[in-house]
């Protein structure tokens, strides 16, 4: 009985990683363009005016853009399935988001990453400074 649940752990693991592979899924970390390690920013991840997505981490002025996948202008952006799902132009997501960069962090300057994987993630309606 313990060997067909090894096994079976395995076979479902297997199904999972041969699925993202078919959609294209590919870890961001293992991008060339990655410039340095990768690290855990907790945030809020928001659709900016231009409906670009922006990741302001909790307690810091610093701005976070996401790059895309590619040059393409198809807007096929470097993060997680499930980041898209909630994403929305009145719909902030908050969590922690493990990133890695494809730009040096530079005072005054916008830096931008991959959003590698997520984690604690919750919805929230878009709050509107006065």
């Amino acid at each position: 009985m313990h060997n067909f649940i090894i096994i079976s752990v395995i076979l479902v693991a297997a199904c999972v990683a041969a699925k993202q592979a078919d959609k294209g899924i590919i870890a961001c970390f293992k991008d060339k363009r990655v410039v340095g390690p990768c690290y855990t920013v907790h945030g809020k991840l928001v659709l900016g005016a231009n409906m670009r997505p922006r990741l302001h981490p909790a307690g810091s002025k610093k701005l976070l853009g996401i790059v895309q996948k590619s040059d393409a202008v198809d807007l096929d952006y470097h993060w997680p399935p499930e980041v898209e799902k909630l994403l929305d132009y009145d719909i902030d997501v908050l969590g922690d988001f493990h990133v890695c960069p494809f730009t040096p962090d530079e005072p005054g300057k916008m830096r931008f990453v991959c959003i590698n994987s997520v984690s604690n993630l919750k919805k929230r309606p878009v709050v509107l400074d006065k």
